[in-house]
């Protein structure tokens, strides 16, 4: 159930290009793009985070207090999240124990090895609740030879009519489309 949110809430990009967010109210993530790593064999995924005055006194899914969860999912499957690397609570990659005094200012590195597949996607989920809590998001990198962004193309069509310079149709024009995917050139009349 979402909670109430305010005006000085946020998650975006900031000018210098990171990923940033305060006082969330809820658990938000980011997804990074499909990732093609069927040629490059097993990759390592990692991520540059910091999060500053996080607690351990409001209660936020699984965990009680403020939390980051990097997940991976490989070949569309179920995202699978890092264990905890920070603070020291199996519920997060980065949360705190109910009886722990958290740092000021965290900062860290995740890193998952071992990834082997078709495609991979990165999610990055963060719970924060007062404005004070800000976590950045940076440098999300699996730095391997054969890693690309998927890209797909959405469906297509092409319709309308064959003339001449003045504009008179001309019947029975043939049309060959080629490229892309495509194993072979296509012909319509």
């Amino acid at each position: 159930m979402a909670q109430a949110r305010d005006t000085a809430d946020y998650f975006s990009t900031t000018a210098a290009g990171t990923l940033e967010s305060s006082d969330l109210d809820q658990e938000v993530c980011w997804y990074s793009p499909l990732l093609n790593i069927s040629t490059a064999g097993t990759v390592t995924s990692s991520v540059d985070l910091t999060w500053a005055t996080f607690d351990v006194d409001a209660a936020a899914g699984m965990c009680i207090g403020d939390y980051i969860r990097v997940s991976n999912s490989i070949n569309g499957g179920a995202y699978t999240m890092v264990p905890n690397q920070f603070g020291g609570n199996a519920c997060a990659t980065v949360a705190y124990p109910l009886a722990s005094t958290p740092p000021a200012l965290g900062t860290g590195t995740v890193t998952q090895t071992g990834l082997s597949g078709t495609t991979l996607r990165t999610r990055v989920c963060v719970f924060t609740n007062t404005t004070a809590e800000v976590v950045t998001i940076d440098n999300v990198r699996v730095p391997h030879a054969g890693v690309s962004v998927l890209v797909t193309a959405a469906p297509a069509s092409i319709a309308g009519r064959v003339t001449t310079g003045d504009g008179r149709g001309i019947s029975g024009a043939a049309i060959t489309v080629a490229g892309g995917s495509l194993s072979q050139p296509r012909t319509a009349k």
